[in-house]
């Protein structure tokens, strides 16, 4: 615990606290049903009859990696999610996931996110597009991701074990931001 953080700081440094503050203001069945109808599918422990609650804010449902793009990419699009274009001439209707406003602010927060070790940041770096990121580390240390994007891409990193056995110290911002900063280098 914290105590009192400003809002861009509890998202840039994943604090679990404030995300489960805000979540219950906002509704898990409410937050929920605005991911499902953009296209969102979440995996429930305890089956999709049950809600994830206040857990939701914490990871409490599963998602696919496809699921996270799309989520990302709204964030990316000015708040405006589609399913994933497999193909350029693929069309999907938009569902508005958030306000543009709100699309632009966290965009701004997760740009400002500390990059991984070694790597510059994009202000620092010439021509280098500002990538705004998040991390995360499921329980136990089965999963650690990393989401990103930038105005022209969406990237989405999973390092973990097919058999789904813990990868202990393994975090998403030790495991899976370097590469998904090696991916935007090369794109």
């Amino acid at each position: 615990y914290h105590g009192d953080v400003r809002i861009f700081e509890a998202l840039r440094h994943s604090l679990n606290v404030p995300a489960v503050a805000v979540l219950d203001r906002v509704g898990g069945a409410r937050f929920e049903a605005t991911l499902a109808a953009s296209g969102v599918n979440m995996t429930r422990l305890g089956g999709d009859s049950e809600s994830a609650g206040l857990a939701l804010a914490l990871g409490g449902a599963g998602m696919s990696v496809n699921d996270l793009a799309v989520i990302y990419a709204a964030l990316a699009n000015g708040g405006e999610a589609r399913a994933l274009r497999w193909r350029t001439d693929d069309k999907s209707p938009a569902h508005r996931l958030l306000s543009g406003q709100t699309a632009q602010d966290i965009t701004r927060i997760l740009r400002q996110a500390p990059t991984p070790s070694g790597r510059v940041p994009a202000w620092l770096a010439q021509n280098a597009p500002p990538i705004a990121y998040k991390t995360g580390t499921s329980y136990g240390f089965r999963d650690a991701w990393a989401a990103g994007y930038t105005d022209d891409w969406t990237v989405i990193v999973w390092v973990g074990r097919p058999d789904g056995a813990p990868r202990i110290g393994q975090t998403g911002r030790i495991a899976a931001a370097p590469l998904l900063f090696d991916v935007f280098s090369r794109l």
